[in-house]
């Protein structure tokens, strides 16, 4: 190939690519690497997209996708960012041109405030906002993206994508992401330095109570809206959020409790999600723009042409033989088998991506437009019945269902350990189960685990709402859910240790097994090993509060051992949550000295004399000898002079009030604190009262 205006010539080498196929002396012709194989298309010969085999993709993979280096000592950041899956699923768009315009538009004209996007399940909500979280992330050297060179300010575009069976999917892991990006950012003005001499008592509490750390052990939203009130006066914050109905299917008050709480004259919230659940009239109370007021439309027949056309392989020369003149309207086609499409998928793309694997994969022909299923629920019934029979039956099936009931991406090693746990089969063979997920390309996607590495998760949460409630699948689904929850109960030291020991409770909990999730979370040993094997990703107390959380909320009110245990981690919580020693650590020294006849003692001692670890002078003198609930309704860890009083009100919530000039709210049961209130002094809370 030549070169370009004297520069070298460029060459580019196909050699590699003859590997991968010996069955016939074809060339082929890369098409693209697909969720689970590489696809190939022989030149010269008719047929489907030819898959390769595990060991060719790998060996394309070290060719032509090098891994980056393991970064050793962990990653810089605990929560992962979603850089390249954005850039893959931004990269896939085809046409949704104007729409991309009008939403970009929106953006760069709304200095603050909010703005939503709704629209039901597979209308590419997703896409449309990959592709818009792309475009603002874009940076030159000529020329910055169209929103920064807009305005006078800076912006820190902030993207992030609420997905089921994605670990940041959550409260914690969102404002975990924020924290830790905003901090690393230099943004933020320095921290206000006390004096010690110049300034009086009151002026210094005041000082203090500003400092994000003093907040931050029960209110981590309190602490973001504390750095976001240190940005620059010439900074902005755009936070791009997907999914806002994945969230709040788990987590109801997401949106009221967290996002709202970090509107700011700087910040600027752009949201999308189904609209349901009270989100499209919680965006309205709050005067968010609708740059779509009737939520996003179906895609136009043209952008579903061009999908076709773009994404076929050897289909497309079917796809084009059905054109024909449209003798109403010169220069015009007209294409029965696009027609069809266009008709039976409602406008969806998730639709017309199923109809494209299948035309690549030799399932459907453009002969046969009258074999398309009629609508979304009617296509994910076939690849249902379709995942039902042939050779793979006994291993493909129950991998679709895993996939379903996971609340993580589950990697290949996984799937087949999970496999063989609940009886499906007799080893852990990977080579099944990439076969498995071959069968079932269509329904699924590669993403990261908490871990970094590829897993696979379903491609869309319609589909996993369809998986879990098909007739034709309650059985798998019924006993794959109890081989979890067992599972959850039973570590094993194999490849699935770590994925239990995030997502066991939550699973013993799918399962109606209240008893016995509480008691995987009153097991010192089994409690102790979770927080020793999770301490790398900084968030192993954080997540054992979360599901002491779901708990509760399912046990409600708690007796016996139960409400020690309680009692200790609702009074130690705040130690935890405090930066030096690592949160195993806290717990072991928090147990041993909770009370000489205290359940979580005692466990503590007998872990401690079984040789798992030798710290008797953890023991103190002042340890009580019985065990007494404590009275402590609340720890007040974000005061920093003297509390001069609490009052709990008629709700159950705790108001504070100290030296420092704040009052603060507090939720009674849990400890964490929902509101902080500034400038406040004690002759005024008593004149209030």
């Amino acid at each position: 190939m030549a070169g370009v205006d004297g520069e070298r010539p460029l060459a580019l080498p196909l050699g590699p690519l003859g590997a991968f196929d010996t069955t016939t002396t074809s060339p082929q012709l890369y098409v693209r690497s697909g969720e689970v194989r590489l696809e190939y298309l022989r030149l010269g010969e008719e047929g489907a997209v030819v898959d390769s085999d595990v060991e060719a993709r790998d060996r394309f993979h070290a060719l032509f996708l090098p891994k980056e280096p393991t970064v050793v000592g962990g990653r810089r950041f605990t929560i992962r960012d979603f850089d390249e899956e954005i850039r893959k699923e931004a990269s896939r768009r085809i046409g949704r041109e104007q729409e991309l315009e009008t939403l970009e538009a929106a953006v760069r004209g709304l200095a603050s405030g909010a703005l939503w996007v709704a629209g039901p399940a597979g209308i590419g909500k997703s896409n449309l906002m990959a592709s818009l979280m792309q475009l603002l992330r874009t940076r030159d050297d000529a020329n910055e993206s169209a929103l920064a060179a807009s305005t006078p300010t800076r912006t820190l575009v902030y993207p992030y994508r609420f997905r089921a069976g994605d670990d940041r999917c959550g409260r914690s892991p969102f404002l975990a992401y924020l924290s830790e990006r905003l901090r690393a950012s230099d943004a933020l003005t320095p921290e206000e330095q006390e004096t010690g001499e110049d300034e009086d008592a009151e002026a210094q509490g005041k000082k203090r109570a500003k400092k994000p750390q003093d907040a931050a052990a029960y209110d981590p939203v309190r602490e973001v809206r504390d750095l976001l009130a240190r940005l620059a006066p010439d900074q902005r914050v755009l936070l791009v959020l997907d999914g806002l109905d994945e969230i709040t299917e788990r987590d109801p008050r997401f949106v009221e409790d967290v996002l709202f709480r970090l509107r700011g004259e700087q910040v600027t919230l752009v949201a999308a999600g189904r609209g349901e659940r009270g989100l499209p009239e919680a965006f309205r109370k709050i005067g968010a723009l609708e740059p779509f007021p009737g939520g996003l439309q179906p895609m136009s027949p043209d952008d579903i042409r061009a999908l076709l056309l773009t994404r076929t392989g050897p289909a497309r020369r079917g796809l084009l033989g059905r054109d024909k003149e449209d003798k109403s309207s010169p220069g015009a086609v007209r294409n029965s088998f696009i027609e069809r499409v266009a008709e039976r998928s409602e406008g969806l793309p998730i639709y017309v991506n199923y109809v494209i694997g299948d035309l690549n994969a030799g399932k459907l022909s453009p002969d046969q437009a009258q074999a398309l299923p009629a609508g979304l629920h009617a296509y994910h019934d076939e690849l249902l019945r379709r995942a039902s029979i042939g050779d793979l039956q006994a291993v493909t099936p129950p991998t679709l269902v895993l996939l379903a009931l996971s609340h993580e991406p589950l990697t290949v090693r996984e799937l087949a350990t999970l496999l063989v746990r609940s009886g499906r089969l007799e080893t852990a063979d990977e080579a099944l189960v990439e076969k498995a997920l071959q069968a079932i390309g269509a329904m699924v996607k590669k993403a990261p685990d908490p871990d970094g590495e590829d897993g696979f998760t379903l491609f869309h949460d319609s589909l996993r709402t369809h998986v879990l409630g098909s007739e034709s699948l309650t059985q798998t689904v019924g006993t794959l859910r109890a081989s979890l929850a067992e599972a959850s109960l039973r570590p094993a030291g194999d490849a699935v240790d770590l994925y239990l020991y995030r997502c066991g409770v939550r699973h013993l909990l799918d399962a109606d097994r209240v008893p016995e999730a509480l008691a995987l979370l009153t097991n010192f040993e089994l409690v102790m090993a979770r927080f020793l094997r999770l301490e790398s990703t900084g968030r192993a107390a954080a997540e054992w509060y979360a599901d002491w959380d779901r708990v509760r909320l399912r046990a409600g009110r708690l007796e016996g051992a139960a409400r020690v245990w309680w009692d200790f981690a609702r009074t130690t919580r705040h130690l935890f949550e405090r930066a030096g020693w690592a949160s195993w650590r806290v717990l072991f020294q928090a147990a041993m000295d909770h009370a000489d006849d205290s359940p979580v003692t005692v466990a503590a001692e007998a872990y401690e004399t079984s040789g798992k670890r030798n710290w008797a002078w953890l023991r103190w003198v002042n340890r009580p000898k019985v065990w007494q609930e404590s009275p402590c309704l609340a720890v007040f860890a974000g005061h920093t002079a003297g509390v001069r009083g609490a009052l709990e009100l008629a709700d159950g919530r705790v108001l504070s009030w100290s030296n420092d000039g704040t009052l603060r709210l507090w939720d009674g049961q849990s400890g964490a604190a929902l509101a902080v209130l500034e400038r406040h002094t004690y002759d005024m809370v008593i004149g209030a009262s």
